[in-house]
């Protein structure tokens, strides 16, 4: 039993070790991303540049994944369709929503059980 739970362990330490990379490699396309759309850069071209970065991360992510919040995938679909239309503001507003949102993400428990526990005091 105790091989069992050892195993068990091993295995939920692999997926967070996985999400954890996922998370950083968002945040570090994000960051980029924000580096990339500040002035005095071309917007046109910092919004494509921009834009193709953020896609290429998302690739990495599966529709629906669990372990990347809805609410951070939303922001970052969003602000790539901003930066489609060189709307560089908009694209920063979410894409430091987006930031904020992954935050609880690399956490081992996601963030629920700190939230759970504040429930219960």
């Amino acid at each position: 039993m105790r091989h069992a739970a050892r195993v068990r362990g091993t295995a939920e330490a692999a997926i967070s070790m996985s999400v954890r990379e996922l998370v950083n490699a968002l945040e570090h396309a994000i960051r980029e991303a924000l580096t990339e759309t500040c002035p005095p850069h071309d917007p046109a071209t910092c919004a494509r540049s921009a834009h193709v970065r953020l896609v290429e991360a998302l690739k990495r992510t599966r529709p629906g994944d669990r372990d990347l919040p809805g609410a951070a995938r939303a922001c970052l679909d969003a602000a790539c369709e901003h930066l489609r239309y060189g709307e560089l503001l908009e694209a920063r507003l979410l894409l430091t929503a987006a930031l904020g949102q992954l935050a609880p993400a690399r956490s081992p428990s996601n963030g629920r059980s700190g939230l759970a526990e504040r429930g219960r005091g």
